[in-house]
Formats: structure tokens, C-alpha cells, sequence
């Protein structure tokens, strides 16, 4: 599954659904945050009907023109995914209430919940960037929300090298988002900095 060929950031370049390693690439991308959005209406069907999201668009084999494109294609199939299942689901009660909710979302709000969801992902992966030290402590502290003596205890290492790891991993984080200053404020506010 090598998708070496392809810049991180998508631009300019068509992807075919079809093509094993388009798809690899739109898979790897998009997979995880669009489970997180998901998640916001269906909650634990959520992984089930991305991946049968995905399973469509093998089978369809779709051209996606850019990353605009692919966002906005991807992101629309998971929410009406989403309104199917929330209709055919037995639940009466919390089906009305999910589908109101989810049918009442203006193109505004599922603009910002995408803009949520990519900012999300991206510091999700920046974090899964870090050495392996840091960034099991900066997920377990920050994320989690464990203390240092737990993480220190749990890690089988001293406090004084979770403060160390973590604001090392911190200072990684804001050189990579300083530039951006709409990340790097989401950022801030995540880390409660």
C-alpha cells in the first residue's frame, strides 16, 4: 500500500476511486476523520458506515477533480450516509431527534464540523509524528487527560521525564503550527494552552 507518489497536501491532482492506489490514498486521508464525524451522529455505527462508504466507492470508481472536491464528495456521503441510516434505524425517539438535528445542519455548520474534523486529524497526526515517547505521554496527558504521576507510574519512567517529553512535544507541535494561525489557534484551545 504505497502511496509515495502523492504530495500530503492534494491540490491539483484527479483521483480516480478505482485506482488502487488513489483509493489507498483517499483511504488513508480521509478514513479516521470522516469516523469522527460520523461518530457525532450515529456514534457506534459509525466506523461500519464509513467503511461501507468506502466499500461504494471502490466499486464506483468516481473521479474526485482535487482535495476540494474529495473533502466536500467524502464529508456529503458520510452525513447523508448517515441520514439513511439514522432513517432505517428502529430507534424512534433518538432517530427523530439524530435526523432532525442532522437534516437542520446548514451548509455553514457542516462546513465548520469539516473544518473541526481536518483540524482534528491533523494534529492527530502530527502527534502520531512525534518520537513514540512523546507522543504516547502528549496523547495520554492531553488527550486522555492523565496526570504526570499516573502516566510516570504507567510509563515505568520518572515525573520530571513526562514534563520533559511533554514539553518537548509541545514545542514540536507549535513550530509545526505557528505558521497557520487559524490551527495554530484551534491548537491552543485543544491544549488548553
Amino acid at each position: 500500500m504505497s502511496v509515495q507518489h502523492r504530495p500530503s497536501v492534494l491540490v491539483e491532482y484527479p483521483l480516480n476511486t478505482g485506482v488502487e492506489s488513489d483509493f489507498d490514498y483517499i483511504y488513508l486521508t480521509y478514513f479516521a476523520p470522516l469516523c469522527y464525524f460520523a461518530s457525532k451522529f450515529v456514534d457506534d455505527q459509525a466506523v461500519d458506515i464509513v467503511n461501507s462508504l468506502f466499500a461504494k466507492l471502490w466499486t464506483s470508481e468516481i473521479v474526485l477533480n482535487n482535495a476540494n472536491h474529495a473533502q466536500s464528495f467524502l464529508y456529503l456521503s458520510a452525513r447523508n450516509a448517515c441520514l439513511d441510516f439514522i432513517k432505517t434505524s428502529g430507534r424512534a425517539k433518538e432517530r427523530d431527534a439524530e435526523f432532525s438535528y442532522l437534516y437542520q445542519l446548514s451548509e455553514e455548520d457542516l462546513q465548520l464540523e469539516v473544518v473541526y474534523v481536518e483540524y482534528m486529524a491533523e494534529i492527530y497526526r502530527e502527534i502520531n509524528n512525534l518520537p513514540v515517547q512523546c507522543s504516547k505521554i502528549i496523547k495520554l496527558s492531553y488527550l486522555d487527560g492523565v496526570k504526570n504521576e499516573k502516566i510516570a507510574e504507567q510509563l515505568n519512567i520518572s515525573v520530571q521525564t513526562v514534563k520533559n517529553q511533554k514539553s518537548k512535544g509541545l514545542k514540536i507541535l507549535r513550530k509545526l503550527f505557528i505558521n497557520h494561525p487559524d490551527k495554530y489557534l484551534f491548537f491552543l484551545f485543544l491544549f488548553k494552552l
